[in-house]
């Protein structure tokens, strides 16, 4: 894509220097918020408001791979729009599906446009202002069935999150109603047919799973009416549908009484295991474990790197071995031409055991982009074919969830199944994260969104870039990292590491290790202003200085105005004072 196409799209486009800005389409944006330049051969884009990449290309109809300026933009066109309301059938919020398969979610922001997100809204059963007068419901698994259903007379009903997502909250609806349970012919959709059963069993009257016949692999109740399916014989099929679950159907019996228990076993029973390594003390494995840093201080990098020692096995430089094994890497950000191949190969990986992840292909042809909660099957599935599989990448995490990020109980809920996958496999999953702005707070409470994003994963490491002071007192990139770690649930936090970034991408260990606090010694920075309040105290000492004096050598230093200076000083404690003897006023620092 050429930029002039991206602009295209955009609203309210101005110059600004080497640069543009625009309206950012992610969010209520009044003034020019997002920021459009070009790099290295790739469209960057940043929204001053905090939307992700992600979010912005969503709003915009294209991928993130389309931002690379020789590519050309997915061409997505909206097919339906589905209204989900109260019961009284008062719009709460829409989904779009869009041709490629994909899907967004929109809110009313109140003022005749969208906010493109859930913004706390809580979810809802679809079509529920027809349940009022209904004496039979279908439960579906998509909306398109549901509008299916409505054109032969039927009422039905669907989750907006999809299959696995049932929740409890939607169980009242069926009290004493005669309903029917319309599974997609495929495993997850039988799966989630089977949770449906369980849940609303005991409470609905009448409750029946129905298996279409003759459906093909994936296939539904519209592709059942589609082929010739008729009123009569979907009547007769429903109705002599047989009570319970199909066997098999879920990977434990399941209980059709209705009654809740509280899955339990005694730690008696429980064999204790030691913490195996794929990385020694850096990447467990069975676990989920989180990378983070700003942007551009090095992450990707470091994770090829990583992926190309697992690739070919041996010695790790700070001691220890790395068994050889396969690498699957999902990155949403980064040419695989351009980026990723020649990083590995600087890193001297075995490119034959590693794997780019780039879409999911539904049953339909039509390709979509990977989530988490729902495609983490289609991982599984490729795990099969994997036996050899070690290490997962996520570059970066958040780009594969469709979730609020800053919901605590939607983040967790969001990385359970790649939680569930790591443990089931026993294979290290890293997910990378960038970080927040707020440099006054702890590396562990930095990264983006909800707290989740740290609290999750069983280890969380942190980039840091090493500076020094010029000979102006500036501080410069020594071209050095530290390799921190920042939370431990596994045992003892160990040592950081040490290492360079060469031209070429290839990363070199230090063998030394090092004990330096992430927060103490630059993970979080102090604010300017703390800066400078601590400046002032070291140049004040126990002196008395003249005003005009420390006002002069501060604004030089600090570029900012004698009032701002003022204001730090006051904060920071500095006492002014008219001194008769001086004749002039005077700082110094309060005792």
């Amino acid at each position: 894509m050429k930029t002039g196409c991206l602009l295209e799209r955009l609203h309210g486009v101005k110059k600004a220097g080497a640069e543009y800005r625009a309206i950012c389409p992610a969010h209520e944006d009044e003034k020019p918020s997002l920021s459009i330049r070009e790099k290295s051969g790739k469209i960057l884009i940043h929204c001053h408001a905090g939307c992700t990449t992600d979010a912005i290309c969503s709003a915009l109809g294209i991928r993130q791979s389309d931002l690379f300026i020789d590519s050309q933009p997915t061409k997505r066109r909206l097919v339906a729009t589905y209204d989900y309301t109260d019961e009284d059938g008062n719009l709460l919020y829409q989904k779009l599906r869009y041709d490629p398969k994909d899907f967004r979610i929109r809110i009313p922001d109140g003022k005749g446009g969208w906010l493109y997100k859930m913004n706390g809204q809580a979810p809802v059963l679809y079509n529920l202002a027809a349940f009022k007068d209904a004496s039979m419901l279908f439960v579906c698994e998509g909306e398109k069935d549901v509008e299916t259903l409505r054109q032969y007379g039927y009422v039905g009903t669907t989750n907006f999150d999809g299959a696995g997502k049932w929740r409890p909250e939607y169980n009242r609806h069926f009290a004493g109603r005669m309903v029917f349970v319309l599974p997609d012919n495929d495993a997850p959709g039988r799966r989630h047919a089977a949770k449906v059963y369980q849940s609303l069993a005991g409470i609905a009257e009448h409750l029946r799973i129905v298996q279409l016949p003759n459906l093909p692999d994936g296939g539904d109740v519209s592709d059942w009416f589609n082929n010739g399916g008729t009123t009569e014989e979907f009547n007769r099929i429903c109705l002599a549908a047989p009570e319970g679950i199909p066997a098999g159907w879920l990977d434990e019996p399941a209980t059709t009484t209705g009654t809740r228990v509280l899955r339990r076993r005694c730690l008696a029973d429980v064999t204790p295991k030691t913490i195996e390594y794929l990385i020694p003390e850096v990447l467990p494995m069975g676990k989920m474990v989180s990378l983070i840093s700003q942007e551009g201080d090095g992450k990707s990098t470091l994770s090829g790197y990583l992926a190309s020692v697992v690739s070919r096995g041996g010695h790790w430089p700070t001691g220890g071995t790395v068994p050889a094994g396969d690498v699957v890497i999902f990155s949403h950000e980064e040419s695989p031409e351009h980026s990723i191949a020649p990083r590995l190969i600087a890193n001297g990986a075995e490119l034959g055991r590693i794997h780019l992840a780039e879409s999911v292909i539904e049953t339909d042809g039509q390709e979509t982009e990977f989530d988490i909660e729902r495609d983490i099957q289609t991982l599984d599935d490729w795990a099969d074919e994997l036996p050899d599989l070690r290490l997962v990448i996520f570059d970066p995490v958040t780009s594969y969830v469709n979730c609020n990020e800053n919901s605590n109980s939607e983040v967790r809920r969001a990385l359970k199944p790649l939680i569930d996958f790591a443990e089931r496999r026993n294979v290290c999953v890293l997910a990378l994260s960038h970080l927040s702005k707020k440099v006054d707070l702890g590396m562990i409470n930095r990264t983006l969104g909800s707290r989740a994003w740290s609290a999750v994963p069983r280890m969380v490491w942190a980039l840091q870039v090493e500076t020094a002071e010029d000979e102006d007192g500036h501080k410069v990139d020594t071209g050095s990292r530290f390799l921190l770690c920042v939370k431990c649930n596994l045992g003892r936090k160990p040592q950081g590491l040490r290492f360079a970034i060469g031209d070429s991408g290839a990363v070199v260990f230090d063998t030394e290790r090092f004990s330096r606090n992430v927060d103490q010694d630059g993970g979080a920075e102090p604010s300017r202003a703390s800066e400078i309040g601590r400046w002032l105290i070291d140049r004040i000492g126990v002196d008395v200085v003249p005003a005009s004096e420390i006002t002069k050598d501060g604004c030089e230093r600090w570029g900012i105005s004698k009032r701002r200076l003022g204001e730090i000083a006051t904060k920071a404690g500095i006492n002014k004072r008219f001194s008769v003897a001086e004749g002039c006023w005077v700082w110094t620092v309060k005792r």
